[in-house]
């Protein structure tokens, strides 16, 4: 079955949610930190000017570890797997809320929100980023 889809990428779909922020990564543009317009920066700076270290590299030269390498969204010979948790019952028990699987280049295989049996008391949403309503349906 894994050999299939090797052969047949468009076969396995991204979630929706995914796609969706793939599409705004792609679209969004890093503002260049260093101003050529002396106007634009701020003339009562506290701080003042960043001095220019020469042996320095430009943020641009080191690789995102959030952005895919390759557009490859089929099962690899490496996957690796996140469980964000939810807390449940009186708030010290966990259970599983989201599990999200991506292979060796970063895409996302699989990526879903799952609704605990028991009833959620802790979203744990500075942790986990996952809120009341993507639990509901």
């Amino acid at each position: 079955m894994s050999s299939e889809r090797k052969k047949n990428p468009e076969h396995f779909q991204l979630n929706p949610n995914w796609a969706q922020l793939q599409q705004k990564l792609k679209s969004f543009a890093k503002p260049s930190r260093h101003s050529k317009n002396p106007q634009s920066e701020t003339p009562n700076s506290i701080l003042g000017k960043r001095k220019e270290r020469p042996n320095s590299e430009p943020d641009d030269a080191k690789p995102n570890p959030l952005m895919p390498t390759n557009d490859d969204s089929s099962v690899t010979d490496v996957l690796a797997m996140d469980c964000e948790m939810v807390g449940v019952g009186q708030g010290n028990k966990s259970a599983l809320g989201r599990v999200t699987v991506v292979n060796k280049w970063r895409n996302v295989i699989y990526d879903e929100f799952v609704r605990p049996v028991e009833h959620v008391v802790d979203f744990r949403t500075h942790i986990s980023g996952i809120r009341p309503r993507d639990l509901r349906k």
